[in-house]
């Protein structure tokens, strides 16, 4: 009102609405903000009309970075060898070693040689031999500590 008048002339309500349109945020643009100062009909008619609408867009879902998706939007889902290089890059560099798997490269394609280049270029997994228990209340234990001597 304060900048646009608080008349009801066609003009002074299109004025309010660009104004809230411009300055409030999607869920403060009412017909109220526009019309509060008066009871025509013609300024809550022309206000439903005029006011933007809020669009609320589905949330973008979660990609789990270790996928085949993932891989695909960042390198494109061709089957040339620079885009397969860079799927195989993708996959070793975000992906833990048991969820790299040839899948995780090439599951949008039936091409047999995006099969075999993810084959040789992933990382493989180097599984070391897990230290044996001691048990720490043993002999064997308090050998190890202090010597046998």
């Amino acid at each position: 009102v304060a900048k646009c008048g608080g008349g009801v002339t066609s003009k002074q309500t299109a004025c309010r609405i660009a104004h809230v349109n411009k300055v409030c945020k999607c869920a403060e643009r009412t017909v109220n903000v526009v019309c509060a100062h008066t009871k025509s009909a013609a300024c809550k008619t022309w206000a439903t009309k005029g006011l933007k609408k809020c669009v609320v867009a589905d949330p973008e879902p979660e990609v789990n970075v270790c996928s085949n998706a993932a891989a695909v939007a960042k390198c494109g889902g061709g089957v040339t060898s620079k885009q397969t290089a860079c799927r195989i890059a993708h996959v070793n560099k975000v992906c833990k070693c048991a969820e790299r798997t040839v899948n995780v490269v090439c599951a949008h394609t039936k091409s047999a040689a995006c099969k075999t280049w993810a084959t040789k270029g992933l990382k493989k997994c180097v599984v070391a031999d897990p230290e044996p228990e001691v048990n720490v209340c043993s002999n064997a234990a308090a050998v190890a500590k202090c010597g046998g001597g």
